[in-house]
C-alpha cells in the first residue's frame, strides 16, 4: 500500500500521537487513547480518512 502522509505529517502525527497518549496514560480522559490512533498513522505513513476521502501524498 502506498503512503498517503507526508514526511511532515508523519512528525507531526508522532509528536500529537506521543503527547495525547502520556496524557491518557497519566490519567487523562477517555477520548485521549485516540492518541494510539494518531501514533499508529504516523508510524505506517497510513490515513484510512485520507484514503477514505482520496487524499493522496505528493512525492517530490
Amino acid at each position: 500500500m502506498k503512503c498517503n502522509v507526508s514526511k511532515s505529517g508523519q512528525i507531526l502525527r508522532l509528536i500529537l500521537g506521543t503527547l495525547v497518549t502520556a496524557w491518557a496514560v497519566a490519567g487523562g480522559p477517555g477520548w485521549t487513547w485516540v492518541g494510539l490512533l494518531i501514533l499508529a498513522t504516523g508510524a505506517w505513513r497510513l490515513c484510512p480518512i485520507f484514503l477514505a476521502l482520496g487524499i493522496r501524498h505528493q512525492d517530490s
